[in-house]
């Protein structure tokens, strides 16, 4: 959506992130109400200050009765009480739930009529990369942003019918008062909200803002070993196929390399050998070709030899190659090594 012409609503935009997101909403011509519990705080010239707080029911109306044209909300309001989920006070965790989930919710529940009053609007739930992955220094948070993901899928789906797109922002640390006594590498949130706004003005619905994000939901295929390795006990036996072949046509002997190579990508798989067969050390081989291919485990094999790419792939080799080929799991055999 265009935004530009567009009236947002920023949630906890007196400092830190919201502050740069209000900001650049108005420098990219909306019209901006910036929400803070304390209104005097936002001290951001060109843009309506308006006080919100979003763990107090009567605050949400009172603001959302103010307003009236909102097209573009902001639910960027946070709490960092840094408690355990163990030992950590429960009116700590009890904040952080009331903040990041249940106050995302009431909030967007307010404005809900406000956005669907527009022929397209939009829900920005700024997350975290704590969404997917907990650190029990404060867990708390973790957990409240897990479950804002979850609330924020939810409510994509629920909105889609009015024309609001929902989009969730998953970024790491930022160098915001929140992290301001953490020693770790930090974004800078003017940064991280021209990301934000670009995803939104797209409409994508999961913008992922920096490089801490990407390699976390990259690595939640991979199982809770790969997000908490101390727990990852489970021992995964790489699984290889090998196929013997000939080419009887080669115009369709290429057009399926292409589309069977694709789907061995897409299914996680990478090729070890593959070409012309070599001089046999013992008896003889048949084919005049050969290629092995590692994945990581067979049950990955088998999802790719059922896939429709690869089935596709097979209807266009079909009576045009000869193709035999074996699933094995195991070890590689010495001398399939993978290449550099």
């Amino acid at each position: 959506m265009q935004i530009e012409g567009q009236t947002a609503l920023v949630t906890g935009a007196n400092r830190g992130l919201g502050r740069h997101l209000a900001k650049q909403l108005r420098d990219r011509g909306a019209t901006v109400y910036a929400a803070a519990r304390n209104p005097a705080a936002v001290g951001l010239d060109g843009v309506k200050p308006i006080a919100l707080d979003v763990t107090d029911p009567a605050s949400i109306a009172a603001a959302a009765e103010a307003t009236g044209d909102v097209s573009i909300l902001i639910n960027n309001a946070g709490s960092a009480t840094y408690a355990s989920l163990l030992t950590g006070d429960l009116a700590d965790i009890r904040l952080e739930i009331d903040t990041h989930y249940l106050g995302t919710l009431a909030v967007t529940r307010a404005f809900a009529p406000q956005l669907g009053s527009h022929d397209s609007s939009a829900v920005l739930n700024i997350l975290s990369v704590a969404s997917w992955v907990n650190f029990t220094d404060f867990g708390a948070y973790c957990a409240a942003k897990s479950a804002s993901w979850s609330m924020t899928s939810g409510l994509r789906q629920e909105l889609a019918p009015q024309g609001t797109r929902v989009s969730a922002l998953h970024v790491g640390y930022m160098d915001t008062d929140m992290t301001a006594g953490l020693d770790a590498p930090k974004a800078d949130p003017a940064d991280i909200a021209r990301i934000a706004l670009d995803g939104v003005a797209s409409g994508a619905p999961e913008i992922i803002a920096d490089e801490t994000s990407k390699t976390v939901l990259a690595s939640l295929s991979g199982g809770i070993g790969a997000l908490h390795p101390q727990f990852g006990t489970e021992k995964v036996t790489p699984a290889y196929v090998i196929v013997n072949f000939d080419v009887l046509d080669e115009e369709a002997g290429l057009a399926y390399a292409a589309v069977a190579q694709q789907s061995i990508l897409d299914h996680g798989g990478h090729y070890l050998v593959g070409g012309p067969t070599p001089e046999p050390v013992e008896g003889t081989w048949d084919s005049s070709g050969f290629v092995v291919i590692e994945f990581p485990d067979m049950d990955r094999i088998r999802e790719w030899y059922d896939s429709a790419e690869y089935r596709r792939a097979r209807e266009i080799r079909k009576d045009k190659a000869r193709v035999a080929m074996l699933f094995v799991e195991g070890a590689p055999p010495e001398g399939f090594s993978r290449p550099a």
